[in-house]
């Protein structure tokens, strides 16, 4: 049999994965082709995913019909760059394999070479392709966005999966969902005196599970089933009311037979521990022919609360009362910083609280002033000056030898200006000496830095004030007592500062 003009042999008709060796053209390989537009090149640079299809010039070797052939990139190709070259013929039949009503076997045999190509190219395809189990129907491929995954819809297709973010989320509501079914098993199942824990929305103290309430309910249940009285009573025909040892609560809770006879409920009533009947019930007198079965109160035992198991949430407001408070059971602990001020100390407890420091031999007098609206509307600037006006505190002394003990609480207020970045003030007590205010010993200061440039920022801050003045600076204008009043400069430039309020508290004494 002689051979065919255009052999090839069995073959997938691609290269494996080649990689650049430094030059443009590449081949021959080890197939041939009819055609040029018959080949495809396929490149993947290093740090690319997937091949892609490039463009490259295919020459066949010897000008055969069936040639073998080479492929110019037009560039070089680096050994980081891998590629594959492979045939995938569309076939086309353009000359007749028929010559004046004769067979031309040449056209034939390339006819038949060509299809065949073809065929062999088709097989190494479908090999290539996603393909179902032995024995399936295949899979129908839905078109998927962008990051994308397909999964099945269980009828031989595959369809959108959804992406990453679809998964996650996913995951999420199962770990959700883990955890809320954890939590329920904790509030069904959780053994008798177990109390739930915090992750599962318990307090980890005294709550419980709905297996705990169940198992006291039985107890309560099986207690009530074995927890009946019987009592016998010798009817007379007259007598209608009984004493029962105990009571049932009510008539329903009682089963009451006469000579072995099922009384019904409206024939009888139970107040208290006496049982009534509508009519008498019949008898000698002697034989306890009334048979009464009743079911007592059962005594539920209410436990004490657990060390530290009381929270703040369980006491109504307003439940914690002065009466609840044991006489000398609010220690210092218990007073706030701050919380007893001059409104809530009048003249006798003061007088008594300084005697009793040592501070004085003899209290004459105290004066007490709450917040003076006139003392609140000054402004100062860094240059400084009065905050508001003079104040006479003690007009008349008790005698020429008392001293005058001064205590200022004030509220200040300073403000920065626009380009300064720190505020802060200075607060002074001055006396009256007759004709002009004098500086004392009392004065304090307060600041802070760095607040946030080119923004006018305010601190406010309370300060006490204390001087003690003696009967040397007492006023000389013809005034017997002392006069003082609030002097104050701001700190920094451009700030200002206010007195909001002030509470004066002074005490007269007579010194030790």
């Amino acid at each position: 049999m002689a051979d065919t003009p255009y052999p090839y042999p069995k073959e997938t008709r691609e290269t494996d994965i080649l990689v650049g060796t430094g030059v443009a053209e590449y081949g021959p390989f080890g197939f041939k082709i009819f055609d040029t537009d018959d080949v495809v090149v396929l490149t993947k640079p290093a740090g690319q995913t997937l091949f892609s299809r490039v463009a490259a010039t295919v020459s066949k070797v010897s000008g055969d019909p069936f040639d073998d052939f080479t492929v110019d990139f037009g560039e070089t190709i680096p050994p980081e760059t891998q590629f594959i070259v492979r045939a995938e013929r569309v076939h086309d039949r353009q000359v007749a394999v028929t010559r004046g009503g004769a067979i031309s076997t040449d056209q034939l045999e390339k006819e038949l070479s060509k299809q065949g190509t073809v065929i062999e190219e088709l097989r190494r395809d479908v090999n290539q392709g996603v393909r179902g189990d032995y024995g399936s129907d295949g899979y129908r491929l839905a078109a998927l966005p962008a990051g994308h995954f397909w999964k099945s819809d269980g009828q031989g297709g595959m369809v959108d999966g959804g992406d990453a973010d679809d998964i996650s989320e996913a995951q999420g509501h199962a770990a959700d969902a883990t955890a809320a079914a954890a939590a329920a098993k904790d509030w069904a199942i959780r053994p008798v005196a177990n109390p739930v824990p915090e992750s599962s929305g318990g307090d980890g103290a005294t709550t419980f599970s709905a297996l705990h309430w169940a198992k006291i309910a039985e107890g309560y249940a099986n207690e009530a089933l074995n927890n009946w009285t019987v009592e016998r009573f010798p009817g007379n025909g007259v007598k209608t009311d009984f004493e029962l040892s105990l009571s049932p609560g009510t008539g329903l809770n009682c089963f009451i037979t006469i000579d072995g006879v099922l009384q019904q409920k409206d024939t009888y009533s139970v107040t208290g521990t006496t049982l009534s009947f509508t009519e008498a019930p019949p008898g000698d007198g002697l034989v306890d022919n009334i048979e009464v079965a009743y079911g007592s109160a059962i005594e539920v035992e209410v436990g004490t609360p657990t060390d530290g198991s009381v929270t703040e949430q369980k006491l109504a407001t307003g439940a914690v009362t002065t009466t609840k408070i044991a006489n000398g059971a609010a220690t210092n602990a218990k007073i706030a910083d701050n919380a007893i001020n001059a409104a809530k100390i009048n003249g006798a407890d003061a007088a008594a609280i300084l005697s009793k420091l040592g501070v004085v031999q003899t209290v004459k007098k105290i004066s007490v002033s709450h917040d003076l609206a006139n003392y609140s509307t000054t402004t100062q600037t860094q240059h400084g000056g009065a905050l508001g006006n003079g104040q006479l505190l003690i007009a008349t002394p008790s005698s020429p030898t008392t001293r005058m003990i001064v205590i200022c609480m004030v509220t200040i207020e300073a403000t920065t200006g626009a380009s300064v970045d720190d505020a802060g003030g200075e607060v002074a007590i001055k006396r009256f000496d007759g004709s002009a205010y004098v500086s004392t010993d009392a004065a304090t200061s307060f600041a802070t830095t760095n607040f946030a440039s080119a923004a006018i920022r305010t601190l406010r801050q309370s300060l006490v004030l204390l001087e003690d003045l003696g009967p040397d600076e007492r006023r000389s204008d013809g005034g017997q007592g002392w006069s003082t009043r609030l002097y104050g400069n701001a700190l920094y430039a451009s700030n200002t500062i206010q007195v909001l309020d002030q509470h004066w508290l002074c005490v007269e004494y007579e010194p030790n």
